[in-house]
């Protein structure tokens, strides 16, 4: 670290020098245009101008005998945020080959076919990064997530799985924003200027990858509660006072989803603090429900544990997004 002093010229303007050594290294001289954000926690991000960011480009050789490894390359390359990727061939590329490769590209957001002939196929990130703030990502798949679980929990008690159809489509829209928002994240860390666009931190960047690891997994979860619903030759029958139990219990799994994102993104530490004690309000919640629904069911108790299984893998995955904010550990009252 180098400290330098501020100076002040006329009309009270703030001056201080730029590391010669800096300057030499990229250029910077007199008449230099320098571009500076204000990024987080009141840093300024400065770096020289040089105009519109050129596009990177990657070049994908293909090959009809390995067609896994390229539509694993695609994907590899949408997330290390190319903004160009060409499928380039020897030969012509079939319509079978085609078809995949679009099936692989439904699943990257913002990816589009922009010139196509013969032997190549040539995508692009269509959207604007300066716009695709991690927060507002993660807010989204947030959403998608505490509605699929509101849905399974109505369809258990009401005994209609017919919703449970959507519960797959809507993961794999998780899933969309999920590599959506790693190419965001891994873009942010590698350009300085679009993390201070964005007012993240390089630790902000660690914090959104590993949530939305987390997120993405409470969305499949999710699914394999919907299955365990699906295949039931028939509905569980919860008497009055079971149903009103997983409701309520649902009611706080709810609520806990809601602190441990707000305990993220706010950094606020009594939600992380209170997404905890939630926590414990919870597991004494579960345990108490499997207690009475062994007393008043019979044959329908393995489903339902399988269903309180993923509800106590949603709780602990709600503490542990609440704890990438501000690390507290569970003290039961």
């Amino acid at each position: 670290m180098e400290l330098r002093r501020v100076q002040e010229v006329g009309g009270g303007t703030a001056m201080v020098s730029l590391p010669k050594e800096w300057a030499a290294r990229n250029g910077v001289r007199k008449g230099t245009l320098i571009s500076i954000q204000e990024g987080s926690a009141d840093r300024l991000v400065l770096a020289p101008f040089s105009g519109e960011r050129e596009m990177n480009q990657a070049t994908l050789a293909f090959n009809p005998n390995e067609q896994r490894r390229l539509l694993g390359e695609i994907t590899g390359f949408y997330l290390l945020g190319y903004d160009v990727i060409k499928i380039q061939g020897s030969e012509r590329v079939s319509y079978d080959v085609r078809e995949a490769i679009k099936g692989a590209m439904s699943h990257l957001v913002g990816l589009e076919i922009v010139e196509e002939d013969a032997y190549s196929i040539t995508t692009q990130f269509l959207l604007d990064s300066s716009n695709l703030a991690p927060s507002k990502i993660f807010r989204r798949m947030h959403s998608i997530v505490n509605g699929m679980q509101a849905d399974i929990v109505t369809s258990l008690v009401e005994g209609d799985k017919r919703m449970m159809k959507v519960i797959p489509h809507r993961d794999d829209e998780v899933d969309r924003l999920y590599f959506l928002l790693v190419r965001t994240i891994r873009s942010a860390v590698i350009d300085p200027m679009l993390a201070a666009r964005y007012s993240i931190s390089q630790i902000d960047c660690l914090d959104f990858r590993v949530a939305a690891n987390v997120l993405e997994s409470i969305g499949d979860t999710n699914v394999s509660m919907a299955k365990i619903i699906m295949e039931l030759p028939h509905p569980i029958e919860l008497t009055k006072t079971l149903g009103v139990s997983v409701l309520e219990i649902n009611q706080l799994l709810v609520r806990m989803l809601d602190l441990g994102l707000d305990s993220l993104l706010s950094k606020n530490a009594d939600n992380a603090r209170e997404t905890v004690i939630s926590y414990n309000r919870f597991s004494k919640g579960i345990s108490s429900l499997r207690e009475k629904a062994s007393s008043e069911l019979s044959s329908d108790i393995g489903p339902l544990n399988g269903i309180l299984d993923g509800m106590s893998r949603i709780a602990q995955s709600s503490v542990d997004i609440a704890d990438l904010s501000v690390p507290f550990y569970p003290v039961v009252r």
